[in-house]
């Protein structure tokens, strides 16, 4: 017998494209074309990778990789949207071809076209085509805004850098200086300075009010992150393993 894979991912970039509604219609599609031919659910019925980037190919997700050793000839798989399981143009033109070697029907419902015509396959090669022209530029927009906002010295993520708060709505947020984040800057340095472990700092932070700061630094590697900060002049690098980078690869130095 015949059985229906449902299959879905997590979407960062389209949050309306919520698991709920990637579920609706695959079921819809289920019950309105499939079940009356006497198709029936693979168990679970339904496959969904959490928060997974489309980066990563689809036999090489944890759901997707059992999607595809589960199927068996004559089996359907199912999806809400087409770009939803495949990376890229390579990904999906392989992956259904190994569908297609195995007799498994592939279904996106949002596009209800016979692809085993020659006209159905290359309208399936030119949508996969601008899907993944779509996301290529997309990421060559965001690397570029990241590229002219760092130049600038803007905030280009959520992350603030140590003594800096982030004023303002995006696209116009600006890094302000934060002296109550200073202040206990300059007093965990102190504290380090007079021969108190980074642990036991780290301690201190948790329940210390004399620095009413939102960030308290409660981990060996957040007082590290403030020390070298500090030393360096609170340059604007977001973050404790790039700011160790940077001075590790001398484009900041220590004071």
């Amino acid at each position: 017998m015949s059985r229906a894979f449902l299959y879905g991912r997590h979407s960062t970039d389209k949050q309306e494209l919520t698991e709920d509604v990637q579920r609706d219609l695959c079921m819809r599609y289920f019950k309105q074309e499939l079940e009356p031919d006497g198709v029936t659910l693979a168990p679970p019925g339904w496959f969904y990778d959490e928060a997974l980037t489309s980066a990563i190919m689809f036999g090489e997700r944890e759901q997707g990789r059992i999607v595809l050793a589960s199927l068996q000839p004559g089996d359907h798989l199912v999806v809400a949207k087409w770009h939803r399981p495949f990376r890229s143009v390579r990904d999906g033109e392989n992956t259904l071809h190994q569908l297609s070697l195995r007799n498994v029907q592939f279904h996106a419902v949002d596009f209800p076209i016979d692809t085993t015509k020659a006209h159905g396959r290359f309208v399936r090669r030119v949508t996969m085509a601008a899907d993944q022209l779509w996301r290529e530029v997309s990421q060559e927009s965001v690397r570029e805004t990241i590229a002219y906002r760092k130049s600038l010295g803007l905030p280009f993520s959520r992350g603030v850098p140590i003594g800096w708060k982030a004023v303002g709505r995006r696209p116009r947020r600006v890094f302000k200086v934060d002296m109550q984040e200073r202040a206990l800057a300059d007093h965990i340095c102190r504290l380090y300075a007079g021969g108190m472990s980074m642990e036991a700092i780290a301690l201190w932070g948790y329940s210390q009010t004399q620095f009413p700061n939102k960030r308290q630094f409660k981990s060996r590697e957040a007082v590290k992150w403030v020390i070298n900060a500090h030393s360096t002049g609170f340059p604007k690098i977001t973050g404790y393993k790039t700011l160790r980078r940077a001075i590790k690869l001398g484009q900041i130095g220590l004071c």
